[in-house]
């Protein structure tokens, strides 16, 4: 079995998720858009949306980001001596950050120790002896939040695809399921695998 493909970003046949025996279900559905008024340790939506352009979609250093800021308070300044921007410095915006929760998604823990043989001689390396902990949310959740957030909606693939592009039909690899393993892979799929 092949896949067809075409000139494009386009490939016939469009993904549907399955059940573990090949049967089409729905789709997930996106979350509504959530209209709050409660913006956490953000205290309002300017707040959050500078977080999110500098620290995800921008991903700027902190060097920049309080550059940025220092600029922003000195232009507030000038109206208002009492003024400050949205955050201090680099330091103030990461810690509001690591302040946000997920209320469906809890932080949970748990204390790892090394359980190993000791050297015998010598200093014991204090890994070997000081219990670690391990904080961590539920990886299911998280997986299910990314599918049903209205972020992700039509940009997750769910099948391999080939994109060619160019008068020469170059093919563009420019993610996991654009690539040749992926795609190997799913049209080795035996067919009868899925026949009820």
């Amino acid at each position: 079995m092949t896949l067809p493909s075409y000139n494009g970003k386009l490939i016939a046949s469009k993904g549907e998720i399955c059940d573990k025996n090949g049967r089409s279900i729905s789709s997930p559905q996106p979350q509504e858009t959530d209209h709050r008024t409660d913006w956490g340790p953000y205290c309002n939506r300017l707040r959050f949306e500078v977080a999110d352009l500098l620290f995800r979609r921008v991903q700027m250093s902190g060097s920049h980001i309080d550059e940025i800021l220092r600029l922003w308070t000195a232009s507030l300044l000038e109206i208002n001596p009492n003024a400050s921007g949205p955050f201090r410095n680099h330091r103030d915006l990461y810690e509001t950050i690591d302040q946000s929760t997920f209320v469906d998604n809890p932080w949970m823990s748990f204390s790892l120790s090394y359980g190993g043989r000791r050297p015998e001689t010598g200093p014991i390396p204090t890994w070997m002896t000081t219990p670690t902990e391990i904080w961590y949310r539920s990886p299911r959740q998280l997986i299910h939040d990314i599918i049903g957030s209205p972020d992700f909606q039509d940009e997750i693939d769910y099948i391999p695809y080939h994109e060619y592009v160019g008068h020469q039909n170059n093919h563009r690899f420019h993610d996991f399921f654009s690539g040749d393993w992926v795609w190997k892979q799913a049209v080795s799929i035996n067919i009868s695998t899925f026949s009820a």
